[in-house]
């Protein structure tokens, strides 16, 4: 049976991967994190990675719209709108 996670249970969950396992401080969830490079290219893959298999989301690396990752709500949006 699939878990249903709410957007707030979502925001949470990355918010806490980022500033917990990668050490990375997030002052607000519309912090922009690409454009001022608080997360590179490995920190997306470790996100990707993340949100598939909390999440059960399948993300495709040829179709991925990369500006969906610019906050941490924008990620909630993108995880919510696929489940």
């Amino acid at each position: 049976m699939s878990q249903i996670f709410d957007r707030e249970t979502v925001k949470s969950k990355i918010k806490a991967l980022i500033e917990g396992e990668l050490s990375i401080a997030i002052e607000s969830d519309d912090q922009d994190l690409v454009g001022t490079d608080t997360i590179d290219s490995y920190t997306m893959m470790l996100l990707i990675s993340f949100i598939g298999k909390e999440f059960k989301v399948e993300l495709d690396m040829e179709k991925m719209d990369f500006d969906a990752f610019g906050s941490i709500n924008t990620i909630a949006d993108l995880v919510t709108r696929r489940r």
